[in-house]
Order: C-alpha cells, then structure tokens, then sequence
C-alpha cells in the first residue's frame, strides 16, 4: 500500500488536525520500538531480524523524493513529521524560501531514519535484507535507476562553469605555491584544514550537479558495498559471532524452506496471502495495484517466518519488517482477525511485534542529532528530546498509562482519524512553540546529514597525501594538473575503502555462493597466483569458502599478488593493483552468488581504476617478480570480461547486449595489449569467442521471451555464425597442440576447466536450439553448425570437469554407465544439468541419465529450474516442454 500524505495545512483547524495524527503516529511507534528494546533485553540471546521494504532502501538513496511531502508527484513525507506550515503566515517573499527549507529539512530527517533502521540491522552482522516480494521490487526499481544514470551521463565535469572550476584549480595552487615557498604563516596543520574544505566544497559541488539518477545509483552502490549486497530472508545465514547456535540452525532452516519453496511451503503462502487480501488490498483501494499484491505476499512470508520459528521452538528472535508505508502499518494495527502466526493473537498484535514504521526510530535519531558535529566539535543548540517532545507536549500522549492496551488503541484511531477534544484544545502559542523545537531539531538533522555524507576525518587524511605530493612537485604547474591530482588521490581512496570485506552480510554472501546457480565467470591470471586460485576455487563443487573467515583470509591475501607501496612515504598511495584485484574477486563472488547487479558495480569499478590511469597517463605500479620480468600488464582484460559477462547476464534490450558485446571487444584487445607486453601468455582468446555465443543466445533467448509467436530468425543465424566461428577457433587451437613454438594460450590443451565447461554447455544449448527450432519448422538462412558429434564431445567434457554425475545420482540410483570423477573442478550449475540431460535426449545419448516419462521430466525441472536471467522463466518451460515432445 501506499501513504499518501495530506497536503499543505489551509488553516489553523486543518493544521491542528494533521499534528493530532501525526503526534499520535509518532507515540504508536515509539511505544512498539520501546516495546521491541524491552523484549530483547530481557535474555541475551534474543536478537530481531529486520527486513526492509523497498520504501525505506529507496529512502537510503533517495531522500529528496520520499522526504519532503511534494503534492505534484505525490513524494510520501517520511521526514515531514510535523506538517507543513500554511502558506498564510507567511508573505509571499518568503513563501518560496520556506519550500527550498522545507524540503532540504525533510530530506534529511527521511535519510537519518532509514540510515537509523540499517545501522541497527547492521548491528549483528545481519545485511540487508528482504522478503522475496519486495526484493524482486527493489531491484526493478533500481534497474531501472542504473538504466536512467546510464542515459543520464554525470554532468558534474561538464557542466561546472568555468568560474567555479578556476576556484577549484586556484585554490589547490594556493597551496601548493605557499608551501614551495616555505611561506611560515602557512603552517602544514592550517594547509591541512584548508585542503580539506575544499575537497569538501567539490565533492559538494558535484554531488549537486550530477543527474539525480546517478547520485541515487551511487547511493544504492554505497549501500550494496557496507551491507555485502541485498538479499531475500531466503539467503540469510546468520553470524556466528553474534547468533546462538540453536537460533542460527532454525534460522538456517526457515530460510532453506523459503529458497526451496517446495509444494507445502508455496501452499502456505498463498493461503496467508489470500487471507490478508482485504486487509492489505480492499477492493476501496484503486492506487497501485502491483504495489498492493507486493505487500500482501511480504506480510504473508513475515507471518510464516515467525510462525515456523515459534514451531522450531525459537522464540527468541523475531522477524521485523521496517517499512515508510503509513498506510500499511495503520492497516494491520486496525486489523482484527487472526494473525495465523502460531498463536491465538489477532493481527493487529501480530503487527505490533512485527511491523515498525521508519517514525519508529524518532526518538533514536533525537540522540544521534544532540551528538551533531560542526568540525567534531558538539552543537551547543542540540538538546535531548523524545519524539512526542517534538510537538512540545501539546497533546495528551504520555508515554506510560494504567491501560497500556486502551491507550495504544487510542493512538491508533487518532493517527486516522483525529478527537475533536483533542484538536479543540491546541492553542496557537502551543503550536509556535512545537514549530520552534521542530525548526530547531531539523536544522541539527539537516546538519548531522551532511556530517555523514562528508566525512571529516577521511577528507583530512586525503588532504596529509595531498599536501606531501604538493610540496613535491614544482609550483608552477597548472590549476587542471593540480585539480587532477586531487581527484586521483581522492577515488584512490575511495577504492581502498571500497574492497574493504565487511564482516556484515558475509555469511549470506557465502551462503549464495554455496547455493548459486551459476558458475562465476572464468576470470583468470597466469602470473597472479593467490588471485587466479581463488577464481578457481569459487567454481569448485567441494566449497572452499564455508565460512566468512576462509573468504576474508585468502582476500587479504591478494596483496602477495601486488606492488606494495612504501608505508613510511606519504607520496605512495598507489595501491591500485591490489584494489583492482580485489574489485575482480568481490565481483566474482558475487556473480557466484547470482548477485550479478553487485557483480557489474564491482567490474565497473575496476574498469575506472584502469581508464582513469590511462587517461592520466599514470601507469599503475605492479609486483615483479623476477629481475627485469613484467608480471602482469595492467591492460584492465579481466574487468572488461567480467563487465561483458554481467552485462549480458542482466540485459533486458538490444542496447545492453551491445554493451555487453562492446565490453567483450575491448577485453580482446586487452588481450592482445597484453601479448605484446609480453605477459598473459597463458590467458587464451578462445574465451571471448566463447562470450560472443553467449552473448547471441541471450539476445536469441530475450527476444523470443518478449514475443512467443516471432521465430527470430535473424538472431537463430547469428547464434549459428557465433557457434562456427567458436568451433573454427578450437579446431585452430587442437591443430596447435601438436606444433613446436607456439604460444601456450593459444593451444587447446591448456584451456582450463572452466572454459571447456563453458564453451560445452554452449554449444549444447546451441544444439538444442537447433532441435527445437526444427521440431517447430522454424527455418533461418544459416546451416547449422552443431551436430551430434558436436553434442558428444560437450558431454564428455562436462562428464570429466564437472559434478554433473554425482547431481543426476538424485535421479537414478543404480550404478551409472560412467563413473564420477573422483574430484571434479567446476560446479554443475542447474543450467548445465537441464542442457545436459535435454541435450543428451536429442543426440540419443546413453552417456547419461535420461528421464523416461513426462513425471520424470517434470520432477527434473522442478528440482532444478532456476531463473537467474529476465527471460529465464521462458526458456525454461520451452526446454520443458521440448524434452516431453522428443520422448
């Protein structure tokens, strides 16, 4: 559902009618978060999972749209918490500046709330995290966000007029002339601070002049970093430093039979979502009909998670849902029928325990703007208050009653609909008095925003490096040049903060790797070897990062892999290797986790590690390992690939598939930057070769996903050329195996695992869509490139490479024709098992287990089908219903 909150106040009796509601409001969800501290106080062991709806991630990164209440585009006013003012006491000079103020209070106020609810998930090790249904929300919502940011190019350097830039270059000059010049008055502590203010003063300046898409993609990039991804209540593996060991095992459980969703457990959920149809979506409600089917299925999974707890005889955590929807939470707390979450409560008290609305945390952030700094030092004007003190007493709300039951009832009906004993008695004099406290608390919020937006001490410690680069170079260079300087040490730090491997949200991390769908992309090194081995043994079936220290303690290892810059020379920060590294192996996991958005940020980011080097004809400082040898040439292939490889995965128009084909091109000729340099020797070309079919099944696949009746037969061919162009390369590369002198990557013999995994189930996908499309008497103008021989040699090779054998056991007890290999290299995904056992149908395989009978065909694709692309949902039930058609 979805608050839409009352406009701008006509009068006195309208305002008075808004602070009741809103004064009550506030009181109702203050008393349930009192009430939440006082239950998980009371052993400490009790701890509360929090889920977030997607208003309040929204919120995170967006704030100057659900902050302010905005009448034109309905912006929801999580942080208008008194109502606006009337436009009638004021003249109209001053009505437009009261709108800007209005609006940067509210923005703020909505920022520090939502930033309250994560850093208190964020308190156990617990992530962000969500119901299945808002977390399919909010990554539509923020695809699309990425998509606009994409369309929408950063005009921060642009469109800065030439004005502001020259302050920026002279002042950096000022400073950098004054200390050449030994000038005594300009003592390094007072350049220091004056470095710092500026930094601060751009980083502002660009921050409001890029595309709102863009900041709020940035903020959700931030947010995806400190958090270590998103994930669905389904994904959650609690900490083990922070969880008993009986409530992270039912914890573990309930999530299990959230992520299987077998039969028993969908059952139960429609059932609780059925029943809280009209509570959550009445047939009176008209707006935002998805929105509502949204809520109804995260309440329904709410319920059953804390029922399958109190089953499990885990009582002692709950699953709180934090969201910003006034309306919702007002829905619940009216609702009188049975909460069906194990007891014999009525929802509302369900509600109560369970549901808190971002208002919850007024009284927390009353604390966090009375700390508000100003250089670290204190506010003197922040006082202590609690959030009813915010409407300075003028209503009859105490926080303690003799009938605590009656009292919250109480609120609840006046945070609807308002007592006229109680509007009749605010006097005016009442009301200036709440708006003074109100203007006061604000303006310390719109204070303590910015204190977190920039960050004092991490612009302090930039300006130390900067200042020891200044006193370094020659005086009379440039305002650009020194610009440019500045800018460069700033994303330098940036990125060390970025790869930092947050203990919040590892164990989901490494839970959805375990789980994962898919196999990372093959990433590889020949001379990095910490690096390249942990690629590979993120595609191992035998997982070797179990828990989040075997993850951390190789990943800090990367640094043997790197240059070492020297920690006793302030002009060295150049640790752009080791953070380049890093961005590639925190992508890899995440890709292994099927988190591929997280994945993409990290490949861009790494990608701009490299570009920005180029650009600033700054070569990037790597580890030697042997006298006058180059290791590694930082050529950015790696991040390239992976940027394609994500790319793909997660387009949904032709233009990304361009995109992704775009990045793929550059990866090659990285490559042969490489070859040249005379390093990656070992990396072969066939991989991209490889992408390039992936790449064209994916379009092939999305297209015929977006209209059933069109054949697509132009894409059909190009998936046809893609396939025989990969095949040319690898007869080439097995011609090579025999001859002398002949670079190693370019002989397939040394292909590694993952690549021949990857270029077979390719190509089984290709000679499926080639039966499929013939039993369907589509007809392109390309032959086709895949024949039975072909589907034997891709069999075989994911028989010796993968666990595909010991997955099909599932399905057929006796002893195989073909035993497992005894210690398998790569992960058989879901999708390699379904093409595998489809493509052995086809071929008339007997190398493998084949299903029988349409039962057994079903019961493969239920124990297997998983969606991981937009078009999967397609693809998967027309593979279905091709393998029952060739029985």
């Amino acid at each position: 559902m979805r608050y839409i909150p009352k406009g701008r106040p006509l009068d006195f009796g309208d305002l008075r009618f808004q602070l009741v509601r809103n004064a009550a409001f506030v009181a109702y969800e203050g008393q349930k978060a009192k009430a939440l501290m006082r239950w998980e106080r009371q052993n400490e062991d009790r701890r509360v999972v929090f889920l977030f709806d997607t208003d309040v991630i929204k919120t995170l990164c967006a704030p100057w749209i659900t902050g302010p209440v905005n009448e034109r585009n309905l912006g929801d006013g999580y942080g208008q918490i008194l109502p606006q003012r009337p436009l009638l006491d004021f003249d109209p000079d001053e009505r437009q500046k009261l709108l800007g103020i209005e609006r940067r209070k509210a923005e703020s106020i909505a920022w520090l709330l939502a930033n309250k609810a994560a850093q208190t998930a964020f308190q156990y090790g617990t992530p962000i995290l969500q119901t299945t249904a808002h977390s399919l929300e909010t990554f539509r919502v923020f695809e699309s966000v990425k998509f606009d940011a994409a369309a929408e190019a950063d005009v921060s350097r642009s469109s800065v007029d030439d004005r502001e830039e020259q302050f920026f270059g002279q002042s950096l000059r000022i400073v950098a002339n004054r200390l050449n010049n030994t000038d005594e008055s300009f003592v390094p502590q007072k350049a220091g601070r004056f470095l710092a203010d500026v930094l601060r003063t751009v980083e502002q300046r660009n921050l409001q002049r890029s595309s709102r898409f863009v900041r709020e993609w940035d903020a959700f990039a931030t947010i995806v970093r400190l958090s270590n991804g998103i994930f669905s209540l389904s994904d959650f593996a609690p900490s083990d430093k922070y969880y008993s060991s009986h409530l992270k095992c039912k914890l573990e459980n309930v999530s299990e039979e959230l992520r299987k969703n077998d039969t028993s457990v969908a059952l139960e959920l429609a059932e609780l979502e059925m029943s809280l149809r009209d509570v959550v979506a009445p047939s009176s409600y008209r707006f935002g009909k998805d929105r509502l089917a949204t809520d109804g299925l995260a309440v329904a999974e709410l319920i059953y998670a804390n029922r399958r707890l109190a089953q499990l005889q885990a009582s002692d955590v709950r699953v709180v849902l934090i969201t910003g929807d006034r309306k919702l939470v007002l829905a619940l707390a009216d609702s009188r029928q049975p909460s069906q979450a194990g007891d014999d409560r009525q929802l509302r008290g369900f509600a109560f325990d369970h549901v808190l609305h971002i208002w919850s945390f007024v009284d927390s952030i009353t604390g966090e703007i009375q700390k508000a700094v100003s250089r670290g030092e204190p506010k003197a004007s922040a006082t202590q208050m609690s959030g009813s003190e915010l409407f300075s007493g003028l209503l009859a709300f105490p926080a303690e009653v003799s009938e605590p039951a009656k009292h919250l009832e109480r609120l609840a009906r006046n945070a609807v609909t308002p007592e006229r004993d109680l509007t009749g008695q605010i006097l005016p004099h009442e009301i200036e008095h709440a708006y003074e406290r109100w203007n006061e608390f604000s303006e310390d919020a719109v204070g303590l925003h910015r204190h977190f937006l920039f960050n004092p001490v991490k612009y302090d410690e930039i300006a130390k490096i900067l200042l020891a680069k200044f006193e370094a170079i020659d005086s009379r260079i440039d305002g650009e040049r020194l610009g440019n300087l500045a800018v460069e040490t700033m994303a330098r730090a940036r990125d060390r903060t970025n790869v930092e491997f947050s203990e919040i949200g590892a164990n989901s991390v490494l839970n959805a790797h375990k789980n994962g769908v898919r196999n990372p992309p093959d990433l590889m090194f020949d001379s990095l070897e910490v690096t390249n081995q942990i690629f590979r043994d993120l595609s191992l079936p035998k997982r070797v990062f179990v828990t989040s220290a075997a993850f951390s303690n190789r990943f800090e290892q990367i640094v043997e892999d790197c240059y070492r810059p020297n920690s006793e020379d302030p002009l060295d920060d150049d640790y752009r290797q080791e953070c380049y590294l890093k961005y590639l192996v925190l992508g890899a996991l995440f890709a292994s986790a099927n988190l591929w958005i997280v994945a993409e940020q990290h490949a861009e980011s790494a990608v701009k590690i490299v570009e920005r080097a180029n650009w600033l004809r700054d070569p990037i400082r790597t580890r030697s390992f042997a006298c006058d040898v180059k290791s590694t040439n930082m050529s950015g292939r790696e991040a390239y690939y992976l940027l394609a490889v994500s790319s793909r995965v997660r387009a949904r128009t032709r233009r990304r598939y361009d995109d992704a084909r775009n990045w793929l091109v550059k990866a090659r000729s990285s490559l042969a930057a490489d070859r040249e340099e005379g390093t990656a020797a070992g990396v072969p070309f066939i991989r991209f070769d490889c992408e390039d079919l992936a790449i064209s099944l994916g379009h092939y696949y999305h297209a015929r996903s977006e209209n059933k009746d069109d054949p697509c037969d132009a894409l059909a061919d190009e998936i046809s050329r893609s396939a025989q162009r990969l095949l040319d390369v690898r007869e080439m590369m097995v011609q090579n195996d025999a001859e002398e002198n002949v670079t190693v990557g370019d002989q397939y013999i040394n292909v590694t695992a993952a690549v021949k995994t990857t270029i077979a189930t390719n190509l089984l996908q290709v000679g499926v869509v080639q039966g499929y499309r013939s039993s369907k008497n589509y007809v392109g103008s390309v032959t086709h490139s895949v024949d039975e021989s072909e589907l034997h040699r891709a069999l075989d090779d994911l028989v010796t490479h993968t666990d595909l054998i010991s997955q099909l056991s599932y399905f057929k007890k006796e002893p195989l024709s073909h035993d497992a290999p005894s210690d398998p290299s790569i992960i058989c995904s879901p999708l390699i098992l379904l093409y595998s056992v489809v493509g052995a149908m086809v071929g008339k395989m007997e190398r493998i287990w084949r299903p029988g009978n349409v039962e057994e065909i079903d019961r493969l694709f239920d124990a297997f089908r998983t969606n991981v692309t937009y078009y999967d949902d397609w693809r998967f039930q027309s593979l279905r219903e091709y393998a029952k058609s060739i029985l």
